[in-house]
């Protein structure tokens, strides 16, 4: 079953004006979740850590890692996980 998993991630290399507002944008990821056996409510609430990707390759995370200053080493769901945390904390992000 494939879930679209949005994260709003900082515009990378963008200049803040006046404002200091920071522009957003979307990074998709298509996520097919291992749902064997599973009720609805189990699923809804289930903290989903054993999952696969397919539409989104290690370099494409590893080049958005980078673009933020963030470690770009470690297997794809190490490299998903930390854009996740990356996205989720506001506060850091630096342009």
């Amino acid at each position: 079953m494939p879930v679209i998993e949005l994260l709003q991630l900082p515009v990378p290399g963008q200049t803040l004006g006046p404002d200091r507002e920071i522009r957003i944008e979307e990074f998709t990821m298509q996520v097919y979740l291992q749902l064997l056996g599973q009720s609805r409510s189990e699923l809804l609430t289930r903290n989903w850590t054993n999952f696969s990707t397919h539409h989104i390759t290690i370099p494409m995370l590893k080049d958005r890692l980078f673009a933020y200053g963030c470690p770009i080493s470690g297997s794809k769901s190490q490299l998903i996980d930390r854009l996740r945390k990356f996205a989720a904390d506001r506060d850091h992000w630096a342009v």
